[in-house]
């Protein structure tokens, strides 16, 4: 899985993600620059948390802690190319460490601007940019293959971005916000779906919810995967010829790709 080379990952996607999973708009460019994703596949117990910005480095070791506790569970971290650089600052080999524990990085910008008028090349800029700042805290050619744009605006630049660099624009279809952890994890956290992307931030209210919501998760036989693992179950399912059929259970482990 990881040895696939960019052009073949992207190559799993574009034209070929599930209707269901794209906007009409989204449909209309994935085909000419990027995958755009909203979901996984809707067959499977697994879905993928992702948290965006990052910004309070004691809320991302919250997260951390909160984590190990559940070893089987890796989650996506979207954050801004700054606050690479920042919390590295206050806590030296965090990130190197969280991708070390199986967890996955995605670009989110390096100042969280708005880059929905922005050219494709200052796009490109922007995150290679970011990336650089990536490779400093990491000390290693991280490989990232998730994009997701600050305030969900996926422009058809940002989308062009995303094919010169081989990324997927990555979206969501479901989120844990609120400002009451007890009640989300009643009423909002209980409606989750297969293959859902869940979308949280570094608040604290969100870090509460989180930590609530993983017993529960557990006990629902729910898996809590990255964005790679994700994705590539639902391509897995999308290139599956007649004939190919996948074990019964929670995760596709005989199809013809394999």
């Amino acid at each position: 899985m990881n040895s696939l080379t960019r052009r073949d990952f992207l190559k799993l996607g574009g034209a070929a993600l599930l209707s269901s999973a794209l906007t009409p708009a989204a449909r209309a460019l994935s085909a000419s620059a990027s995958p755009v994703i909203y979901h996984g596949s809707r067959r499977f117990p697994k879905i993928a948390l992702t948290v965006d910005d990052n910004d309070l480095v004691h809320l991302v070791q919250r997260l951390e802690n909160i984590l190990d506790g559940f070893p089987g569970f890796h989650i996506t971290f979207f954050p801004v190319g700054t606050v690479l650089l920042t919390n590295e600052q206050k806590d030296p080999g965090i990130w190197k460490r969280l991708l070390e524990k199986g967890h996955e990085i995605g670009y989110h910008s390096y100042n969280h601007h708005d880059l929905e008028f922005y050219s494709t090349e200052k796009i490109v800029d922007d995150f290679d940019r970011w990336y650089d700042a990536l490779r400093q805290v990491t000390q290693t050619e991280t490989d990232v293959r998730f994009a997701r744009p600050p305030y969900g605006n996926g422009s058809p630049q940002f989308l062009e971005m995303c094919r010169a660099r081989g990324l997927v624009c990555t979206m969501w279809s479901w989120g844990w916000g609120g400002t009451n952890s007890a009640e989300t994890l009643r009423y909002i956290v209980p409606k989750t779906k297969y293959g859902d992307v869940v979308l949280m931030h570094t608040r604290t209210i969100d870090v509460e919810t989180i930590e609530a919501a993983l017993p529960w998760a557990l006990s629902q036989n729910l898996g809590m995967v990255t964005m790679r693992e994700l994705y590539f179950d639902l391509q897995r399912e999308q290139n599956q010829p007649k004939g190919c059929d996948s074990t019964a259970g929670g995760s596709l482990t005989r199809t013809c790709m394999d």
